[in-house]
């Protein structure tokens, strides 16, 4: 697929599930965990940390923005990663409500990093998410990134010596698997008929 066409739909979705917006709340959070490169080179990034910011739009759908940095190797080569992602969760999720204080979730969306050079990524995954109290969440995520550089890790793929112009399979990806923890610091005016409550 075109990488136009998926921004496109990447686009599309998030429009429609803003155009969905309910009940509003927004979160800060944290992740903490271990993060790779496969590529030529297998490098690795213990630990690895990030910070993100959530906008709930409803139960169901969420946008983020991520920040992820880590040293990767033994000679600690930095690799920044900022994404701006679309959550889907499989269930109702509403920090506060106790009958919807879990879900599995999915998410995808764009990135922009900066390791050897800058690149673009199409970076998605999967987590569990749970509500500790009305304002604090914790959860696990999966997240893999393929990129459009065959630099990531410092080593482009050579033929007989001699650097070659990457082709789409031979390109690196970033994949990164850990906890996430959160705060949610913003709470909708509009509150939840459903639930007697404000998400």
């Amino acid at each position: 697929m075109p990488l136009k066409r998926l921004i496109s739909m990447i686009v599309f979705v998030f429009c429609v599930a803003f155009a969905n917006a309910q009940q509003e709340t927004a979160d800060i959070g944290v992740f903490a965990g271990y993060g790779t490169t496969f590529g030529e080179q297998n490098l690795t990034s213990i630990p690895n940390f990030a910070a993100f910011y959530r906008y709930n739009a409803n139960s169901r759908f969420a946008y983020r923005l991520n920040i992820n940095f880590g040293n990767f190797g033994t000679e600690k080569s930095s690799i920044f990663n900022g994404a701006t992602l679309l959550e889907i969760n499989y269930l109702d999720f509403i920090l506060g409500v106790e009958q919807k204080r879990f879900s599995p979730y999915v998410f995808g969306g764009i990135s922009v990093g900066m390791a050897e050079k800058a690149f673009l990524g199409i970076p998605f995954g999967t987590g569990l998410k749970y509500g500790l109290t009305d304002k604090f969440g914790v959860g696990a995520e999966l997240m893999l990134t393929k990129t459009f550089s065959d630099e990531i890790d410092g080593v482009v793929t050579e033929f007989n010596g001699a650097a070659v112009k990457s082709k789409v399979h031979n390109n690196d990806w970033v994949n990164y698997v850990g906890l996430t923890f959160w705060y949610k610091f913003y709470i909708g005016k509009k509150p939840c008929p459903t639930y007697g409550s404000k998400y």
